[in-house]
């Protein structure tokens, strides 16, 4: 039977999500001379719109509970190594962030708009800004691209298709041609951190986290003077760390699958007892068993004789 609840509340987030993505363009205008606040309003409504795109898709796609189809239940590692997780989303970002630099196509980006207005911003804007680009596209990217997108392709073709294919749509999501490869390239690590911890929470995580990070930067809230080489070096560190432990995640399931496979192999329930009892009649030793002791009839009259 269709469940009328999920239908209408899938019905209404599509909705509402079309609405704020269209309300959303229609703010911004131009994004490279558009203000600090017109922007950052911008990008949360275009947020929400996504956010409410993920819900309506799993609530439309999905029949198990809300939270269970997006993947915001808790995941399999710890909080020391989702912390490294993060950590190596922030080292690649930078790793990312350098090349765009190096090539001198960073310009071309919405970038250095979102610094500019970031350096420039303080009071109110300043944490309307923090809302806007450090904490709400996380949540809403988040679950719409590894939460609902990551786990309705995972069954049908595997999880290295659905990461790449997620990372590739969020990337795309991002404007400008040289943002676009470099915010795949981050949306593959959040695949596979999804992935391996079994959760959408880890990617949140990496993804705020980062997002925190390159604004801090950006307003000059951290400075850090350490010169560009062992800035990159602490970055491929922290980087490489990162997927170190997503890859030793990956390896810890696939042996915890295969090992329960190995287990549930020929194993029928009730072997054992099978085993026992065979053991007890001799049956496991190759000996008939022993003849059941038949029957004493209340009658003590000896049998008649059948026919010969």
């Amino acid at each position: 039977m269709f469940d009328l609840r999920r239908i209408a509340g899938a019905a209404f987030c599509l909705a509402s999500a079309v609405l704020l993505l269209v309300v959303a363009g229609r703010i911004s205008g131009d994004l490279a001379s558009a203000a600090p606040q017109t922007l950052a309003l911008s990008v949360l409504a275009s947020s929400t719109g996504l956010l409410l795109l993920g819900i309506g898709s799993a609530l439309a796609t999905a029949r198990a509970p809300l939270s269970e189809s997006l993947g915001l239940s808790a995941g399999r590692l710890g909080i020391l190594r989702v912390s490294v997780l993060v950590i190596g989303a922030i080292g690649i970002s930078h790793l990312l962030d350098f090349g765009l630099r190096v090539s001198e196509v960073r310009q071309a980006t919405l970038l250095p708009v979102i610094d500019r207005a970031a350096a420039n911003a303080t009071g109110r804007s300043l944490w309307l800004l923090v809302a806007a680009f450090g904490i709400a596209p996380g949540i809403a990217e988040e679950v719409l691209f590894r939460g609902w997108l990551l786990r309705a392709l995972r069954p049908g073709w595997g999880a290295t298709f659905a990461i790449v294919v997620s990372g590739c749509l969020f990337g795309a999501l991002h404007y400008d041609v040289p943002h676009v490869v470099t915010a795949a390239g981050l949306g593959f690590y959040l695949g596979v951190v999804a992935v391996a911890t079994s959760s959408t929470r880890s990617a949140i995580a990496c993804h705020v986290c980062n997002n925190l990070a390159a604004l801090a930067f950006a307003t000059g809230a951290l400075r850090v003077s350490i010169p560009l080489w062992p800035r990159l070096s602490l970055a491929v560190v922290a980087a490489a760390a990162g997927v170190a432990v997503a890859v030793h995640a990956l390896r810890s399931q696939g042996a915890a699958r295969a090992h329960s496979a190995k287990s549930s192999f020929g194993h029928e329930p009730g072997a054992s007892e099978h085993v026992s009892e065979g053991r007890r009649d001799g049956t496991e030793l190759g000996l008939e068993p022993a003849p059941e002791p038949a029957e004493m009839s209340d009658d003590t009259s000896p049998p008649h004789p059948g026919p010969r």
